[in-house]
Parts: C-alpha cells; structure tokens; sequence
C-alpha cells in the first residue's frame, strides 16, 4: 500500500484514552469542522461610488483632450479586497457609463486594491458636493494607453 511505501519506516500512534480525549476537546473547540469565520469588515463599498468614479472619468477624459465621438473608449476598474469589485466604463461621446464586469482583455484595466480606492475617495475630505474627485493621476495613465 502507499502508507507502507511511503511511511513503512515510521511507527504508527498510540491511540490510547488520553489521544481521544484530545480529539474530542479539539473538536468541540472547533464546533466539529463548522467554525464560522470572522467577517471581513468592510469599510467602504466601491460601487456605492460608482458615479463619483464615472464623473472623475469623465473629467480626466476631458482634461486629457480625449475625444470619443469616432469610437466608444472602453477601460475596465478592478477593484481587489473587501468591498471591490470589477467594472467597465465605456466613454461614448465625453459621457461616461458603468457596467458590471470587465471589457475584453484588449482593453486597458485600472487595477487598485481596496485600500488605493479609499485613499482617493477620501483624499479631499473638504470638497463640496459639485466637485469631483482629482483621479487625474490614475487613470491617466490607463485612459492614454487607450
């Protein structure tokens, strides 16, 4: 057998009571293989931001002079950790819209993780409402490879 192949040359375990009753205690400790993990807090969930995110797009597209009247720009957001996501933003005429999932793996991705996303989520606090978010630096770079 394998066990006597690969293991012949160790001895095997006593089982004795004391070998059950570790067992046992592990067992009930572990509620019998059923133990629930923690929850992952999340502290921001990304799509709730999605058209802060479509705004921001549409500025920087704007900003960068990119123009999508001849064809629709398509860039994908991939968002890792808890609360993430993946998205597409499809540029059509300087509108920006978001659908879920990511484009074709021809089209450039923004891949951040959940902490990078926050950081630029928060890293204004004080703007006002009509504002939009300075997303000018990461996604430059993913909309010019465009």
């Amino acid at each position: 057998s394998n066990v006597t192949k690969y293991a012949g040359h160790l001895a095997c375990p006593v089982i004795d009571k004391e070998m059950i009753f570790r067992f046992l205690e592990f067992g009930k400790k572990n509620n019998w293989g059923k133990r629930r993990l923690p929850k992952v807090k999340v502290s921001r969930w990304i799509e709730s931001h999605l058209t802060e995110i479509a705004l921001a797009a549409q500025k920087t597209m704007s900003a960068l002079n990119i123009s999508s009247k001849e064809s629709v720009v398509l860039f994908g957001l991939d968002v890792s950790g808890p609360g993430g996501g993946q998205w597409q933003l499809a540029c059509d005429d300087g509108k920006v819209t978001i659908a879920p999932g990511l484009p074709d793996d021809n089209c450039p991705t923004l891949k951040l993780c959940d902490v990078q996303i926050n950081k630029l989520l928060l890293r204004d606090v004080g703007r006002t409402e009509n504002s939009v978010i300075n997303w000018a630096q990461p996604l430059e770079s993913v909309i010019q490879s465009t």
